[in-house]
């Protein structure tokens, strides 16, 4: 990074301290050492403390998260400020202390996130794509679904994030967070903190009840149905325009615990415990001779009947039953509250996540510190050479200092690494391909945030990003990337095709199906070669070695990890 051409600002300092206290997971009493050192060095301007830091940030804020703090009544888990007001409730104002939910608007996070973040791209603005191109979550059918039923409404998606935490092994007191995050945004920075939105937070004495997370999921599935109309957001990647969009909850991903208590149906560990499909299950022994016994969701071969999976009319038909058996009601214990949602299933998918130990009003204040940081480093007379560095603190892949021939396109920087030595016959074969003389090969590149190896260095090395899935005339084909190849500051990709003998194929009773995302398939080392281009390139693929000449590929629909 170059070195500053003026001296920073107070405003300036105090936005770096922020972006670096979260982005490390500093403690407060660090930023005030860093605040110590800075002044100890004679640095220009540098706050005291955090406590000025925070000051600084927040003294031209008029938009700050405040969070409504509301009681869920231990008679009737209605949701109240003050006063229980369902008139059903046979409870008094003089009952124990009602447990606390911080409730947070939606909209108005929204608003701030729409008004400050420029990788944002609405649905109407996406380039026409083939069925075959699976890159981001809207080239989903589902979300196709969405856009085609809006009928050329502008709308964005959310995704919730539900999940627990004890706060310490010698007591029972629970921290319950409830998070959205805007599908729309570029996913490297979907998931930031300063673009993710806070539903609402639980410090609860503990665990909260299956009655009680039902009543905090309707608190905001109410906002959430006045945001499925029309409403008026500022939009800063589209100049700043005030456009109209609708907003949508599209699905859910929770860890197994979470996932029942969110779609109110048995434990995991239960029977109808699974909860993407209506299988019963059967308990087995955890390991052979084992008293200990687990129950598991096997799919038996011999039945006829498809298995059902949960959806949003299988759910329906269950709750219009009067007094259903345990096999009719298939897991559900009562209502899911996302239900009430427009394009919501609660088929819903899972996933591992990890939580915070901050307290609930600590995690709101982290929050609006580093949005009103970010929104600062937009300023125009904000300093670009300390822009720059944040924006690489905050970057979650390594950041390295080190030269390496960087190749600019309009669209990403590349970077080439660690360069290939061949015999001399093949390098003068490729010079003559290219009519040029000065050829450099290289072993690794990154395009991007996207990493590409050569066959030959990943064979070696525990991840392998050298298998590809390309276009090449009009049609989608499987390789592997034999050299890396710099030509006139352009970057090319020799190929070496496979030849794809057939897909995976299942059978279920009588029926047979194929399964087009897993291949097998082969490759001639006499086979012709040729050169494609880095945006020829559709996705990596994960690949198995079962023999000399003899692999499995399975189609891992992301350019973003390693596979």
């Amino acid at each position: 990074m170059s070195s500053l051409k003026r001296n920073l600002t107070k405003k300036e300092i105090a936005t770096a301290l922020i972006i670096l206290k979260v982005r490390h997971r500093l403690t407060t009493v660090a930023i005030s050492n860093i605040c110590r050192l800075l002044r100890l060095l004679d640095v220009p301007n540098a706050p005291k403390s955090f406590s000025a830091v925070k000051r600084l940030i927040e003294q031209e804020a008029t938009d700050k998260i405040k969070p409504d703090v509301l009681n869920i009544c231990h008679s009737c888990n209605s949701v109240f400020k003050t006063t229980c007001d369902n008139q059903k409730c046979q409870s008094n104002n003089q009952q124990i202390r009602s447990p606390n939910f911080l409730k947070f608007l939606l909209k108005d996070q929204i608003q701030l996130i729409l008004e400050s973040e420029n990788n944002f791209t609405l649905y109407s603005q996406l380039p026409s794509l083939s069925n075959d191109h699976i890159g981001e979550i809207q080239h989903a059918d589902w979300y196709r679904s969405v856009a085609e039923n809006e009928n050329g409404s502008n709308f964005i998606t959310l995704l919730l994030n539900v999940d627990g935490i004890a706060i310490s092994g010698s007591s029972d007191i629970s921290l319950w967070i409830f998070t959205f995050i805007i599908n729309e945004i570029k996913r490297s920075d979907r998931y930031k903190l300063q673009n993710c939105i806070l539903g609402g937070v639980w410090p609860g004495p503990k665990k909260p009840s299956r009655e009680q997370i039902y009543a905090m999921l309707k608190s905001m599935t109410d906002e959430l149905q006045l945001l499925e109309n029309e409403n008026v957001y500022i939009v800063r990647v589209l100049g700043n325009q005030m456009i109209k969009l609708k907003v949508f909850l599209i699905g859910s991903t929770c860890d197994k615990p979470a996932q029942a208590i969110v779609q109110n149906i048995a434990e995991p560990i239960g029977k109808y415990g699974c909860g993407r499909c209506e299988i019963p299950g059967i308990t087995v022994p955890s390991r052979k001779g084992a008293n200990h016994h687990i129950r598991v969701f096997p799919l038996s071969s011999e039945s006829n009947d498809k298995p059902q999976c949960r959806s949003n009319k299988n759910y329906d038909t269950i709750m219009a039953l009067k007094n259903p058996t345990e096999d009719e009601r298939k897991g559900y214990l009562g209502q899911c509250a996302l239900r009430f949602l427009k394009h919501f299933d609660v088929g819903m998918v899972r996933a591992t996540v990890h939580s915070t130990k901050c307290h609930a009003q600590e995690i709101a204040n982290t929050m609006n510190l580093l949005r009103l940081a970010v929104r600062n480093t937009l300023l125009e007379d904000f300093s670009n050479e300390l822009k720059t560095m944040l924006e690489q603190i905050q970057r979650k892949k390594r950041v390295t200092a080190t030269e390496k021939p960087t190749i600019q396109t309009q669209h990403h920087s590349i970077k080439l690494r660690i360069k290939q030595t061949v015999d001399e016959t093949l390098y003068k074969d490729i010079q003559e391909i290219f009519r040029y003389d000065d050829i450099q090969l290289y072993q690794i590149v990154r395009i991007g945030t996207t990493r590409f190896t050569t066959r030959d260095f990943a064979k070696a090395k525990k991840n392998d990003d050298s298998c590809v899935l390309y276009r090449f005339n009009k049609s989608s084909h499987i390789g592997f990337i034999e050299h890396i190849v710099r030509v006139n500051q352009k970057i090319f990709f020799k190929i070496k095709k496979v030849t794809i003998k057939e897909n995976l194929t299942c059978t279920y009773g009588n029926r047979k199906f194929q399964c087009r995302n897993i291949s097998m398939g082969s490759y001639n080392n006499d086979e012709n070669v040729f050169f494609l281009k880095p945006e020829d390139i559709i996705e990596k693929l994960v690949h198995y070695q079962e023999a000399a000449n003899s692999f499995y590929f399975f189609r891992f629909p992301t350019l973003c990890e390693s596979s």
